[in-house]
């Protein structure tokens, strides 16, 4: 199988379980680092796109760090008692 095969190399983004378009249609060129040589073209998503993807995420990094922090704080009060 090529690199080029399509099952391999998807000019989209890989979204929240979805393969997704930039909505400006925008792309960024990958390269292979060895020669420079370009190997395809990704999509460039735009702000919005980006704060979608990434917000329900950091909801959940905050709020499951929030919750290590008060089960060590009740685990080292429970020693004081």
């Amino acid at each position: 199988m090529l690199l080029g095969h399509p099952v391999l190399f998807k000019s989209l983004c890989y979204v929240d379980g979805r393969w997704i378009h930039s909505d400006s249609a925008a792309t960024v060129a990958v390269q292979n680092p060895a020669d420079q040589e370009v190997i395809g073209h990704v999509p460039m998503l735009d702000r919005a796109q980006i704060e979608a993807a990434v917000a329900p995420h950091s909801e959940r990094m905050n709020h499951g760090a929030g919750c290590r922090k008060n089960v060590a704080a009740q685990s080292c009060c429970a020693g004081m008692n």
